[in-house]
């Protein structure tokens, strides 16, 4: 497991997966909301990766000792996106193989003190040439501005 700021981070399946996490900053952290966040990831790609890239993301919340399944309300929280490029345009898609660096910059508008807490989670990828990634991460902390 490797540590990016307080976030936890780890691939799933370091041995059979084409696509691998490298690394993976939040700032700020903890997260503060309502606010901005800088979302910056690494990833490695064994050879060319084209679209559709399906990603499933699993993300849980911790409520008192154990961690409960969030669900997909309005695309957030656990759910399946059926193409990452047509999400994420910054994230230049198609990619050659190598290394490739993404910075996404997000706005939560939402105060609401339910997002507070600590997250942890899963994201999945398939590309339609059967490629795959996956990654998990805990440590996600989450906390008002009032």
């Amino acid at each position: 497991t490797l540590a990016s700021t307080q976030v936890s981070w780890e691939n799933c399946n370091n041995d059979g997966d084409s696509i691998k996490l490298l690394n993976l900053t939040l700032t700020p952290y903890p997260i503060i909301i309502p606010g901005p966040i800088s979302i910056e990831a690494t990833v490695h790609t064994d050879q060319d990766v084209t679209g559709p890239i399906k990603l499933d993301l699993t993300l849980h919340k911790k409520i008192l000792f154990s961690y409960v399944s969030v669900p997909c309300v309005s695309g957030i929280g656990s759910c399946s996106y059926d193409d990452l490029c047509t999400l994420c345009p910054q994230c230049g898609c198609p990619l050659k193989a190598g290394d490739h660096a993404v910075t996404l910059s997000v706005n939560i508008y939402a105060s609401s003190w339910a997002l507070i807490g600590y997250y942890q989670g899963k994201v999945d990828i398939k590309t339609s040439s059967g490629q795959k990634a996956c990654a998990r991460f805990d440590n996600v902390h989450i906390k008002s501005s009032r």
